[in-house]
């Protein structure tokens, strides 16, 4: 069992393996389905902004994102506001599959 939640959607190394592409070919779902096809997952999932700004805390806290200091509830608001630009910009261009797995996309929200 593991628990943590990016391991459902997240495949940061598919543009290695498909340069030009826009999307990935292959999800994470696609892999363990071909391996075995009778697996069985269960997700639960937790409202989303709750789990977006525990992650900003952490990730803050621990200087995976360069966080201007003290992280205030302002500051988050703008990261998630600016994130939500940045998945809309890509949509303008690119499929809804192809900006969730875009690495360009997706680190302010992870």
């Amino acid at each position: 069992m593991d628990a943590t939640p990016s391991a459902v959607w997240d495949n940061e190394f598919w543009e290695v393996f498909h340069p030009g592409y826009r999307e990935p070919p292959v999800t994470n779902a696609d892999v363990i389905a071909t391996i075995n096809p009778d697996t069985k997952i269960i997700v639960s999932l937790r409202n989303p902004i709750s789990r977006m700004q525990s992650a900003y805390q952490f990730f803050c806290a621990f200087h995976v994102y360069m966080c201007d200091r003290p992280v205030t509830p302002e500051k988050f608001h703008n990261l998630a506001s600016e994130a939500v630009q940045i998945f809309r910009n890509c949509e303008r261009t690119n499929s809804v599959r192809g900006c969730v797995y875009s690495t360009d996309t997706h680190q302010l929200a992870t």
